[in-house]
């Protein structure tokens, strides 16, 4: 019988016969939080490193995970082998405006939320729309936020 790929690899070794696993699972590393100017607790480059002319970032270790959950509006979670860019956007694709006239300056609808489905929910995007959302969180110039979002179609 000849073995096929999905069959799994075993190794005899002096113990006996054991399953050889590959863990390909990425690890998470770092993930460095984003939110506007004003809300922030330090000015950090997309590296990570504190910096005056960065942009504003929460520390995860000094706030509960609901102030994470309502005011983080933007992510870079750095695994094994990838980068990935995280921004607040809606069931449509459009990016959260926290500064927005309606409902989108608040972060929740209360039935929404009840019936188990978030108004906003974090899409992966390229590093320069990444970067047009971070200008606009900073400075809150309304044409980053529109920049950022004829990047992202």
């Amino acid at each position: 019988m000849s073995k096929t790929k999905t069959q799994t690899q075993i190794i005899d070794n002096e113990m006996g016969i054991v399953p050889l696993v590959h863990n390909t699972a990425p690890v998470i590393n770092h993930i460095m939080y984003f939110t506007t100017f004003g809300q922030h607790d330090t000015l950090m480059d997309e590296k990570g490193s504190v910096n005056e002319a960065g942009y504003p970032c929460i520390i995860p270790e000094m706030h509960q995970d609901i102030y994470l959950s309502t005011n983080t509006l933007a992510k870079i979670v750095s695994t094994t082998n990838k980068v990935r860019y995280l921004i607040k956007a809606d069931h449509l694709g459009k990016l959260y405006n926290p500064l927005g006239m309606y409902t989108e300056g608040r972060p929740h609808n209360k039935q929404l939320k009840h019936a188990g489905k978030e108004d906003y929910s974090y899409s992966e995007v390229n590093h320069k729309v990444f970067m047009f959302y971070l200008s606009f969180l900073k400075t809150k110039n309304q044409a980053y936020l529109h920049n950022a979002e004829r990047e992202r179609v």
